[in-house]
């Protein structure tokens, strides 16, 4: 009998053993498995979007040192599809483009629903100034290169005011203003014609900067010809350096790329030290949702190209 108790015992004895262990075994377990998990949590982001070079359309033949509207609507829809991206620094350096490529890249920074802040690290003129404006705010680098706002028109070459003898006939048209520059010539007419076009398109990217900055309209269309007024500069196309255009109110603060990160970080309401900051890169040509800035938009090859540069 006494041997009997003694085996219960032993077997009691071994089962709360068996079950200490396994408990710490799996208390051990749980805790590995919950660093493992620890580990692998995907933070929130912080993307960094580059444009740099001249702005070119898709339909544009790309070469070193360009950015498309194709790249640029590549990389943000990258950023809008990955919810872990809380939002953008643009980083810029780029001295302009086509007119109608850079008023999409506008088009595209304003109407994106994350933060986006434009650092102008290098060069931010023209049509990469206008970009710029799109985004929440805009940093500017002290020493970088801000405005150079105007609109030009670039001929294949030199162009003869009313040629004695033009006998060639290269279209007829229904007007005398629809086939401008098809002969490659320019007669008075035609060159007043192109820069009321010129005037009329710097006008559009004035707007756009009276409607975002502290700028208005009387203040450029009533300036006198001084070189040191800088509003006069502003009017005819000259640049300024980051200090002189936070002072004209052009960009919203100074700094450098740990400044635009921070201020990314507090319009979305985020910690900087506790997000990842990544560059956000255009995925491939072609890919699905994108295949409208893939094919080239017709362009009227008589029309000269028209340039925020």
């Amino acid at each position: 009998m006494k041997i009997q108790y003694a085996l219960v015992f032993l077997f009691i004895g071994l089962a709360v053993i068996a079950s200490l262990a396994f408990f710490f075994y799996f208390s051990s377990f749980q805790f590995e498995l919950d660093n493992v998990e620890l580990d692998n949590v995907v933070l929130d982001k912080i993307g960094i979007i580059y444009l740099s070079g001249e702005i070119i359309s898709s339909g544009e033949f790309p070469h070193v040192n360009t950015i498309s509207t194709g790249e640029l609507q590549r990389a943000l829809e990258n950023a809008h599809r990955d919810d872990k991206v809380k939002a953008i620094v643009l980083a810029v350096d780029s001295p302009g483009g086509l007119a109608d490529a850079s008023y999409e890249m506008y088009s595209m920074v304003k109407g994106f629903e994350k933060p986006i802040v434009a650092f102008i690290r290098g060069t931010g003129a023209s049509g990469a100034y206008l970009v710029s404006l799109g985004a929440d705010r805009i940093v500017a680098n002290p020493f970088s290169i801000v405005g150079s706002i105007g609109v030009f028109i670039v001929l294949d070459k030199q162009v003869p005011v009313e040629p004695e003898n033009v006998e060639e006939i290269f279209a007829i048209t229904s007007g005398k203003l629809k086939n401008v520059w098809a002969d490659g010539v320019l007669d008075e007419n035609e060159r007043e014609y192109l820069e009321m076009k010129v005037d009329e398109i710097n006008d559009s990217f004035l707007n756009i900067i009276f409607q975002r900055t502290e700028i208005n309209r009387a203040d450029v269309e009533n300036i006198e010809d001084n070189l040191e007024n800088p509003i006069f500069q502003l009017a005819e196309g000259g640049w300024f350096n980051g200090e002189k255009a936070l002072e004209l109110k052009l960009v919203d603060s100074l700094g450098d790329m740990d400044s635009a990160l921070e201020l990314a970080s507090e319009l979305s309401g985020v910690e900087l030290d506790e997000v990842d900051v990544v560059i956000i890169m255009p995925p491939p040509p072609g890919t699905y949702g994108n295949m409208l800035y893939e094919t080239p938009l017709y362009r009227d090859n008589q029309i000269p190209p028209i340039y925020l540069k």
